[in-house]
């Protein structure tokens, strides 16, 4: 017996082959496609950052030209197999693409025996010098070479040409076109060459030596198989439909679209058994058939058990007493890759090794046999899995129950009772499905998806609500509309929704209003009213019975509103229980809220230590909701201890699972800190990736514009763009007459902002700012807002004139925050402690906090601030190194680096710290001593240097 064990990387190598063989099948298809246009040039603008977001393999290729525009040509592969959707992410990335001129060709299978036959269209499509296109007649081998050479060096840079299935192109003309590159050093185009490894030929081989790098085109991602949902239904396509998709096919971009593609035929829109197209099922049902009875009939026992069963529970349900009779059984499927054996420590799992498989297997069995597999389940697991053995009879079930709904929803309460939520709210809308009574169907229903909005799933609640928009109007509905609009980021409409509720169950006294107080928890969370936070969690403590959801989680939010109130004693923040037991399935909540304290109490370890307590919660006992806030704030606290790698990855993970759910509140949050890290890196591109998602609506929350406007803060800041730092702090000045939000240690936006207004001459409106936030800040010493306000005002003080205060203060901030461990704020005020310093005449001084500010910088990989570190020391002349311009001044070096970046006058002012004027006046010394005449030629040299 050779049972095939095989590890997750091999099951997903397997399931690949067997859907590629599926593809290679369908011939006819992929011949037909093979005449689809083949030549085309595309000159489009669209925001790249969405492009980027939803497929980062467009970002290789975005990085990718932009090294063959600033450096050299460069020839990149896309490689997947036939139908892998190769042309489809070139397609994407070209709409990324602003104003590029893209010039593509596709060879055809009969062309590989042709020489010269694609570099021939290659050489009418081209901008030829001395020659029309479309009218060469056919050329010789040098000739080409000359005529593609010379049309490449005649590109504009950034222009891309492309090879569409470059495996089937004649050797002859790629070696044409890489012998035209070499003869073209000094051009600047990006060669794309899409290719299929699986299809052996010389033109394949050569394709590796050509190409400078390969981009593996990733699988679908769960936002991108709802877009194409979208695309070919042509409605917005429900999260959970996309969902089952996602699990059936695991992205797999050939079967995804043709899965797709069969529903939009079919007009498919249950979310059980997706049905798969023939064509893909047809090599799977031709392997069943060619089992013997006992193997297909274990196949069959799998299919109702999930796609996953263990082996012990798989030897019960088939009868097979002994453990070499089910491997004698087994060996069979394995072999037919139909089923993989996992051997884990303590258990061995049977699965599908593709899960489209279960769903063909089902769709095969007759009603009487799929009938008896589930009846024979359900009793099986009746002492065992009571949650199996209720799913196997709901299975059974031909048309409502009562006795089976009342089993579903007592098992509901006992799984949202243990924390369990997610499981519980789906128990419980399978309870409704069933339940022949309109009345409590609909309250099943509606505390299901009430349930879901706890769990943090948030699209499958707004798909699950579609069947409570025909029930009539209540507070109860009102109240989980409202609670699922938070959850979106709809503040307008949340507001409505629960007030309405409110005005219709009265102050007390009603069952629904303890439910409905937790829900408003949650909105006055969203809003930053800690006094309405504090007011709603004390009417949800009034009944602690409440299942679902239960008012601890609005006790939690209770406690977190205490902390922000309690200005005067921020150091509380463990102690969250105020005298009552925490119940084991609201463990997390308190972990968020005490790391929230400790966070605001200038003490990240020790927030560190609660966040990620939070996060090490089972999930069984956890909210995906509360998981996604834990690691919001667990990255922000990397970013402060400066251990920004961790920050990115905690991101990375945090982003996918915000856009899987819905959960619209939490994006800011989440992707507000990729944005910072990443533009502090130099990474622009990277940036946009989560910039896209920070942009929240006009009416929305305040946890989602503090968090988004800090992000756009810190951006422009990166960039020295202090004239936008001021444009993208505005509305959080504004916002502050409304919302009270300057709490101490919770939201720390207005020192980047303080500092740019100084810099703009806005100095009485800077103290306006600072000063109230001081006067709250000093009598409870807290260390980090004094010490950025200290910072502000110093810089304000060297304006002045006033040296001695000038020093003070920075003196003062340096100690406040030296002691704390907390490494960027330590970096951030040294890095304006020199600014000022130079500014103020005291060079050595300056050139120290500098150099301190660089070394924090550089341990984070902030090499923005670096650079930056690095100009203002230049700047100051002190320890510099003399270079080939000896002539420049320390100063007039720094404004010519700057003006020879591509920095415009007012921007290299606000860099430097100097008037517009100051600006021209050096630029008029810089050109003479230099000799030349502008900035094109200042830019010319600087690169030349770099050059060299």
């Amino acid at each position: 017996m050779d049972l095939c064990f095989l590890s997750a990387e091999a099951t997903r190598d397997s399931d690949n082959r067997r859907h590629i063989a599926r593809r290679q099948a369908n011939t006819d298809e992929v011949a037909g496609r093979a005449f689809a246009d083949t030549d085309f040039v595309r000159e489009q603008s669209m925001d790249i950052g969405r492009h980027v977001a939803a497929n980062p393999a467009i970002n290789a290729i975005v990085e990718e030209l932009d090294r063959a525009q600033t450096r050299r040509s460069r020839v990149v592969r896309i490689l997947a197999p036939e139908g892998g959707g190769k042309t489809r992410l070139l397609e994407d990335a070209m709409s990324a693409l602003a104003g590029r001129a893209i010039y593509a060709v596709r060879a055809l299978s009969w062309e590989t025996e042709s020489p010269g036959w694609v570099a021939q269209r290659l050489i009418e499509r081209l901008p030829a010098p001395g020659r029309h296109s479309g009218k060469n007649a056919r050329v010789s081998g040098f000739e080409a070479q000359n005529l593609i050479a010379g049309a490449i060096g005649a590109s504009e840079p950034g222009t891309l040409i492309v090879i569409d299935d470059a495996h089937f192109a004649d050797p002859f003309s790629l070696k044409t076109l890489g012998t035209a590159l070499q003869l073209s050093p000094r051009s600047n185009v990006l060669v794309i060459l899409l290719v299929d490894e699986s299809v052996a030929s010389p033109s394949a081989t050569l394709t590796r030596e050509l190409a400078d790098t390969d981009i593996v085109v990733p699988y679908f991602r769960l936002v991108q198989v709802r877009s194409l949902l979208g695309q070919h239904t042509g409605i917005d396509a429900p999260q959970e439909l996309a969902r089952s998709i996602f699990a059936l096919t695991a992205g797999e971009p050939s079967t995804t679209i043709a899965m797709i593609e069969h529903l939009a035929a079919t007009g498919w829109t249950s979310l059980d058994q997706i049905p798969v197209p023939p064509h893909i099922a047809a090599p799977t049902k031709a392997t069943l058939d060619g089992l013997d009875d006992e193997s297909r009939a274990l196949a069959e026992h799998v299919a109702v058990l999930g796609t996953a069963t263990s082996w012990d529970e798989l030897a019960a349900f088939a009868g097979i007493d002994d453990a070499e009779s089910l491997a004698a059984r087994l060996d069979p499927l394995c072999e037919a890759n139909l089923l993989t054996v996992h051997a884990d420590p303590g258990a061995t799992w049977v699965r599908f090794s593709a899960p489209l498989d279960r769903n063909i297997v089902l769709s095969s069995l007759p009603p009487t046999r799929i009938r008896a597999l589930h009846l024979r389940a359900a009793e099986l697991f009746a002492d065992l899995d009571i949650d199996a053995s209720l799913a196997h009879r709901a299975a059974l079930s031909t048309g409502q129950d009562q006795e089976l709904a009342d089993r579903h929803a007592s098992r509901a309460a006992e799984l949202a009772d243990n924390g369990d939520w997610y499981s519980g709210a789906r128990t419980l809308l399978t309870a409704a499905r069933l339940d022949p009574t309109p009345e409590s169907a609909t309250r099943r229903r509606r505390q299901g998806v009430d349930g879901l909005i706890e769990a943090g799933h948030i699209d499958e609640a707004t798909y699950m609500s579609t069947a409570m928009q025909s029930a009539a109007p209540s507070p109860e509905r009102d109240a989980v509309f409202g609670y699922l609009a938070v959850m979106r980021g709809k503040k307008s409409e949340s507001t409505m929704l629960l007030e309405r509720a409110r005005a219709s169950l009265g102050d007390r006294g009603h069952a629904g209003v303890t439910s409905l107080a937790s829900k408003s928890v949650m909105h006055a969370l969203a809003s930053w009213n800690p006094a309405d936070m504090l007011h709603w969690s004390d009417i949800a403590a009034l009944d602690s019975a409440v299942d679902i959801p239960s008012t601890q989680a609005a006790r939690a939010i209770g406690g977190l509103a205490t902390l922000i109130s309690a200005s005067d004693d921020p150091t509380s923040a463990d102690e969250d229980s105020n005298g009552f037991a925490v119940h084991s399935g609201y463990v997390q909540r308190f972990e968020l809220a005490a790391g929230w304290g400790a966070f605001a109490a200038d003490e990240p370890a020790r927030a560190r230590r609660h966040f990620e307590s939070a996060l090490a919660i089972s999930p069984e006992k956890s909210s995906e909701r509360i998981t996604i806030q834990a690691q919001a704030w667990l990255a922000y606290t990397h970013f402060l201890l400066g251990t920004w790698d961790e920050a990115i990855r905690i991101i990375e993970t945090a982003a996918r699972r915000v856009s899987d759910l819905g959960l619209e509140l939490l994006a800011p949050l989440v992707h507000g800190t990729g944005a910072m890290i990443r533009s502090m890196r130099d990474d622009p591109v990277g940036a946009s990736r989560h910039i896209v998602h920070i942009n929240p609506p006009v009416d929305s929350y305040p946890l989602q514009t503090i968090p988004s406007a800090m992000a756009a803060i810190q951006v422009a800041a990166s960039r020295g763009d202090y004239a936008e730092v001021r444009r993208a702090g505005a509305p959080l000045a504004a916002l502050g007459h409304d919302v009270d939000f300057d709490q101490p240690g919770y939201w720390p936006w207005f020192e980047l902002y303080a500092h740019a207004l100084v810099l703009g001459g806005r100095i009485r409106e800077a103290e306006t700012l600072i000063d109230p936030i001081w006067r709250r800040a000093e009598p409870v010493g807290h260390a980090t807002t004094l010490a950025s306000i200290e910072s502000v005002r110093a810089r304000i003080a060297g304006i002045r004139g006033d040296h001695e205060e000038m020093q003070a203060l920075l003196d003062s901030s340096i100690e406040r925050v030296s002691p704390l461990g907390i490494p960027y704020r330590l970096a951030r005020l040294h890095f304006a402690a020199g600014q000022t310093l130079r500014r103020a005449g005291r060079r050595k001084e300056a050139d120290h906090s500098l150099g301190m500010a660089r070394d924090l910088y550089e341990q984070f990989g902030a090499t923005v601030y670096v650079r930056r570190c690095d100009r203002e020391r230049k700047a100051g002349g002190v320890n510099v190194a003399r270079g080939p311009r000896q002539d420049l001044t320390p100063q007039e070096k720094a404004v010519a680096s700057l003006v020879a970046a591509g920095h415009s006058n007012a921007e290299v002012a606000d860099e430097l710290y100097l008037s517009i004027k100051t600006i021209q006046y050096h630029l008029t010394r810089i050109y003479a001593k230099l000799g030349i005449r502008g900035r094109s030629e200042l830019a010319a040299m600087y690169a030349a240097e770099i050059s060299e």
